[in-house]
C-alpha cells in the first residue's frame, strides 16, 4: 500500500513539475546556444563599426605623417653622391617625425567577454637614424661569395623593462576583465608565459640588414638617436669594413712558414 501511495504521489509531482523543468531547460539552452551568441555577435559588430569609424577619422593625420616621412627618405636618397662608389660609402641622416601613440582600450560587453583593442590616442615625436649604405661591386661580391650577409653585428633585447611592464599590465587587465572563471585561469597562465617569452626576444642587426635601402632605426629621444648614429660611424660600419678586408685576401688553401 505504501509503495502504491509513493508511486502515486511521485507521479503527481512529476506531472506537475515536468512542464516547469522542461520550460527551464528550454529557456536555459535557448539562451546559452541561440540568444546569447546572437547578442554577443551584435555587440561585436557594433564595436567593430566604432573602431572603423575611428580609423577613418584618423586617416588624414596618418596620411600627413606618411607624406612627411616619405619626404625625409627622399631627401636622404637625393643626398647620395652619384655613381658607383669604389669603396663602402654611407649616407646618414638624423630625422624627427610624428608617430601614432596607442593604448589598449576596453570595450565592455553585456552578453560576452569584453574586448580589448589598441586605439590611437594621439601622436608623439620619434627620432630616426636613416642610412643608405653603398658598396662597390667587388665588396658586394665578397659578401655574397662568403655569405657574410648573415653575420650578426649587434644583438640587443627587443623590449625595454618599461615596455615589458606596460605589456604585463595590459595582459593583466584582460585577465581581470574575463568573466568565465576557467577561461580567466587559462589566460592567467598563458599571459605569464608570454611575458617570459618576450624577455627573450632580441633585436639583431646583420650585415645584410645594413644593405637594405634605407636602413632605419627609431628612438624615443634625440640623444639615443645620436648615440646610435655615432655607433654606426665608429663601431658597426668600421667592423663591416674590417670584415670585408679580412676576406679580400682570404685564401682557401695556403702554405705558411713560421
Amino acid at each position: 500500500m505504501d509503495d502504491t501511495l509513493d508511486f502515486f504521489f511521485t507521479a503527481i509531482f512529476w506531472m506537475l513539475a515536468a512542464p516547469f523543468y522542461a520550460a527551464f531547460y528550454i529557456l536555459k539552452f535557448g539562451w546559452q546556444f541561440i540568444l546569447k551568441p546572437i547578442f554577443a555577435t551584435l555587440e561585436n559588430k557594433s564595436a567593430d563599426k566604432a573602431r572603423h569609424k575611428a580609423a577613418a577619422d584618423r586617416a588624414p593625420a596618418a596620411k600627413r605623417r606618411d607624406e612627411v616621412r616619405a619626404e625625409q627618405l627622399a631627401a636622404l636618397a637625393a643626398a647620395v653622391p652619384p655613381g658607383v662608389p669604389e669603396r663602402m660609402r654611407a649616407t646618414i641622416h638624423l630625422n624627427e617625425f610624428r608617430t601614432p601613440c596607442t593604448e589598449q582600450q576596453r570595450s565592455p560587453h553585456l552578453f560576452g567577454e569584453d574586448s580589448f583593442t589598441s586605439v590611437e590616442v594621439g601622436e608623439y615625436i620619434a627620432y630616426a637614424v636613416d642610412m643608405i649604405l653603398e658598396m662597390s661591386e667587388t665588396e658586394r661580391g665578397i659578401i655574397q661569395q662568403h655569405r657574410l650577409d648573415d653575420i650578426i653585428l649587434e644583438d640587443t633585447p627587443l623590449y625595454t623593462d618599461v615596455e615589458l611592464r606596460k605589456k604585463k599590465y595590459e595582459y593583466q587587465d584582460e585577465v581581470d576583465a574575463t568573466k568565465d572563471l576557467m577561461l580567466k585561469e587559462v589566460k592567467r597562465h598563458s599571459t605569464a608565459m608570454t611575458v617570459e617569452l618576450l624577455k627573450d626576444h632580441r633585436m639583431q642587426t646583420r650585415v645584410g640588414d645594413l644593405l637594405v635601402s634605407p636602413f632605419v632605426r627609431t628612438f624615443p629621444n634625440p640623444h639615443e638617436a645620436k648615440q646610435y648614429a655615432d655607433k654606426l660611424k665608429t663601431k658597426i660600419l668600421p667592423g663591416v669594413r674590417e670584415l670585408i678586408d679580412s676576406y679580400r685576401e682570404h685564401k682557401q688553401s695556403e702554405t705558411l712558414e713560421f
